[in-house]
């Protein structure tokens, strides 16, 4: 019924989500581009930056948000 049609649809999940964004981020020391996640631009305009770790290096590297 509806149901499976909206709940299928992706307008449907990005309605709650306001303001929040995709945000990739990628090692600091290989530049690879291992995690995705999403952030509230309007509390957050800055770029995100974490401690992950990275499977490339195989050790935990500070991550930064990329375009």
């Amino acid at each position: 019924g509806s149901w499976s049609r909206l709940r299928n649809s992706g307008d449907a999940e990005r309605a709650g989500n306001g303001m929040r964004e995709m945000a990739t981020l990628a090692c600091s020391e290989c530049k690879q581009r291992n995690y995705t996640t999403t952030k509230n631009k309007r509390k957050h305009p800055d770029r995100l930056e974490h401690k992950k770790y990275c499977r490339f290096c195989r050790k935990h590297t500070i991550h930064k948000e990329t375009r």
